[in-house]
């Protein structure tokens, strides 16, 4: 073909996240009480062994290369782009580095304006699932890798937020900001 190079490559296969905790919507929670929680049938990775491990954080904003940045790190091919969305809490489990990485959606994704059953705004709704998680995540994690695109004002009170937790807290955590470039020229 025109383009050798293409057509010798191998399509790379879809890597599966281990673990997912499918939370989305507090009202969601309120109203059903359960929280799903799916877990690969090929997964390694065994809860009694998450206090025996590393686990690192990839949080920012919506749509700011979570996923893509993960991929990069650990050479996988977990869905990601423009036209996937990561679902609740999705987790990986590297065995090697004996590290459990937690990605997520990431705040201020956007959110449909139709009322849910329970009445309740659907924007204070998001509002405030995504701080439970992103509390959830800061608790949880030993490493936050915070990753931010134009690095905003809003995208810079989450870093010092979080800083001052952990400072506050006095909690040996590392926050590792990474500028993904993605779209600077």
């Amino acid at each position: 073909g025109c383009f050798p190079e293409l057509s010798a490559m191998q399509p790379r296969s879809v890597t599966k996240y281990d673990m997912v905790l499918l939370f989305q919507s507090l009202s969601g929670f309120l109203a059903s009480g359960r929280i799903d929680i799916g877990q690969s049938a090929r997964s390694l990775f065994k809860m009694a062994q998450a206090e025996q491990c590393r686990i690192v954080a990839v949080v920012g904003l919506f749509d700011k290369g979570k996923t893509f940045l993960i991929n990069q790190l650990f050479g996988l091919n977990l869905p990601s782009g423009k036209l996937q969305t990561t679902k609740g809490l999705s987790f990986y489990w590297a065995e090697k580095e004996r590290m459990l990485i937690v990605d997520s959606a990431g705040v201020q994704a956007t959110v449909s304006h139709r009322h849910g059953e329970s009445g309740v705004q659907p924007i204070v709704d998001a509002q405030t699932t995504e701080s439970i998680l992103f509390e959830m995540i800061s608790r949880l994690a030993h490493y936050m890798i915070f990753v931010v695109n134009d690095l905003t004002w809003y995208e810079q009170k989450y870093v010092v937020m979080l800083q001052q937790k952990y400072m506050q807290n006095r909690e040996l955590k590392e926050l590792i900001v990474v500028h993904n470039m993605r779209s600077t020229e």
